[in-house]
């Protein structure tokens, strides 16, 4: 049967990361079983526990067999599991793309789609193989550009999947969305090497779809959340951004040394701007009890009555304190929030750091190469440790970062004294799985 007028003109999608486009270029798309089958290597960034749901679920119509005899491709850009992937900052969100895929193919034999994600054991989705059953999928959940959901049910729903028999052909690709003129030109190139026609290469929007998590208030080319590739380099710029600065600094700095930036601030918290600018800052984010400027003090509060702060060096101490101030400013202004209040932002270690670029370059007169990448770095990496338990954030991220034995003693002092300042016991109660992962990074530095 054909594709109802109502359909036509619609696409469904596959995201990959580029490290696999190689690969994809040599044999297709192929399901994971049959990518198992050639021992080919692929970059899988799909959760285990999902994975071992699909290798077992059962496929009831088309050509049967398993969702891993399947490529598979969801009808909505935006779908939970790809948040959830880029939320990890696990991965860099602009080295992804999307190979679309015109609606027009589910009359293909080798095409089966379902209702809902195909990733749940006990609620497993309807399976169909024939276009007519289009009307019993969600389209108001599925063409939904929000990226959340009211409830776990719509959200499945919004996650309906096209899935495509053992293999896709390349040819059958409408059309490709990357992020940035970068990645289209690394794209075409390497479709130029493989011999293989490249289809037309969109950036987001472009196309009348929306894949990309990104802060339109910001920039188009902005990811809302930063991953490790991209955080490392922004880290870098910054300690050599402000470097560069203090040469050219002709006005007369307001403080000695950080010990007289910290004296100052204790005394008047709204001492340095940056600081004025989340003082009385409210916020919506439910597992703070405070808002940001009472988070900020118990934080440092925290920090200097820890078993891991007494065990640092006199001048260790002095750095991250500094920095335990300094950790939050990018919440801040509150001029930067409609009703001034602050909504929860997942870039804002980043933003932080790129505040406080300002403050060492201008600010400080006596401070050293050394103590400013270690501010930076407790400023911009504050939240890894709360990260790796709450997402399962890679560890070997910090590899890349840390040169000392004292920058991961002095993170882990901040990371733990930030987030026993929270109120939700989820966090509070883990002391075990915090000393697991302080053994676990010790091990791999």
């Amino acid at each position: 049967m054909t594709i109802s007028e109502q359909y036509k003109g619609k696409y469904f999608f596959h995201f990959t990361h580029l490290e696999n486009l190689e690969e994809i270029l040599a044999n297709g798309l192929l399901s994971t079983n049959e990518k198992e089958k050639k021992n080919i290597e692929h970059l899988n960034v799909a959760s285990s526990d999902i994975q071992c749901t699909r290798h077992e679920m059962k496929v009831t119509c088309g050509p049967k067999g398993h969702v891993h005899d399947y490529v598979p491709f969801y009808f909505n850009p935006r779908t939970p599991m790809f948040l959830s992937l880029i939320k990890s900052r696990n991965y860099d969100q602009p080295y992804f793309i999307y190979f679309a895929v015109s609606i027009n193919n589910l009359e293909n034999e080798k095409f089966v789609f379902t209702d809902k994600a195909a990733n749940r054991r006990y609620e497993p989705p309807t399976f169909y193989d024939c276009p007519s059953k289009l009307d019993e999928l969600s389209w108001s959940c599925i063409e939904s550009k929000a990226w959340s959901s009211p409830n776990e049910a719509e959200k499945h729903k919004k996650m309906a999947e096209a899935l495509h028999f053992k293999k896709f052909e390349l040819s059958d690709i409408s059309y490709i969305i990357v992020w940035n003129e970068d990645c289209k030109e690394y794209v075409e190139n390497s479709f130029k090497k493989s011999g293989i026609k490249c289809p037309p290469v969109f950036f987001d929007g472009e196309n009348g779809y929306h894949h990309y998590y990104c802060d339109f208030n910001y920039d188009k080319n902005s990811s809302l959340v930063q991953g490790p590739e991209v955080t490392r380099s922004t880290f870098e710029r910054i300690v050599k951004s402000i470097n560069k600065a203090r040469k050219t600094v002709d006005t007369p700095y307001q403080f000695d040394d950080i010990e007289e930036a910290l004296c100052a601030i204790r005394k008047d918290f709204s001492c340095i701007k940056e600081l004025k600018g989340i003082v009385d800052l409210p916020t919506d984010n439910r597992v703070h009890s405070e808002n940001v400027e009472g988070h900020t003090r118990r934080v440092v509060k925290n920090l200097v009555e820890s078993s891991e702060y007494e065990n640092l060096d006199d001048q260790e101490k002095l750095v991250v304190e500094f920095a335990a101030y300094l950790h939050d400013v990018g919440k801040g202004p509150k001029s930067r929030w409609t009703n001034g209040k602050q909504k929860v932002d997942d870039d804002h270690p980043r933003k932080s750091a790129l505040y406080i670029e300002r403050v060492l370059a201008e600010e400080i007169d006596s401070i050293s190469k050394k103590e400013i990448r270690q501010v930076v770095l407790l400023v911009m990496y504050h939240d890894f440790f709360g990260d790796h338990l709450t997402s399962g954030r890679f560890l070997k991220e910090l590899n890349k970062v840390l040169k000392t034995e004292s920058d991961l003693n002095m993170l882990y002092a901040l990371a733990k004294a930030d987030v026993m300042s929270i109120h939700s016991p989820w966090y509070t109660d883990r002391v075990l799985d915090w000393e697991k992962a302080h053994t676990k990074i010790m091990e791999i530095f």
